[in-house]
């Protein structure tokens, strides 16, 4: 996976789940403290984005590579 597509599903994910916090925290947080409405899905863009390229992306590619050289023989 390269860091173009993890960047892609990074920010479909980050995005869903940094507004639902927006939400969550619109809901249970008093009046008088409001974040920016950006804040958490940039920060879970980011946040997704390093989770997922060291953890799933190196996985997926370390596959992929053993498969390729398995049908090479």
């Amino acid at each position: 996976m390269s860091s173009l597509r993890v960047a892609a599903l990074s920010f479909l994910n980050g995005t869903f789940f940094g507004m639902l916090a927006n939400v969550a925290v619109a809901l249970t947080a008093s009046p008088s403290v409001r974040p920016n409405g950006l804040l958490f899905p940039l920060v879970t863009t980011l946040g997704f984005f390093v989770f997922f390229r060291a953890t799933f992306a190196y996985s997926w590619n370390r596959r992929a590579e053993r498969l390729r050289a398995k049908s090479e023989r």
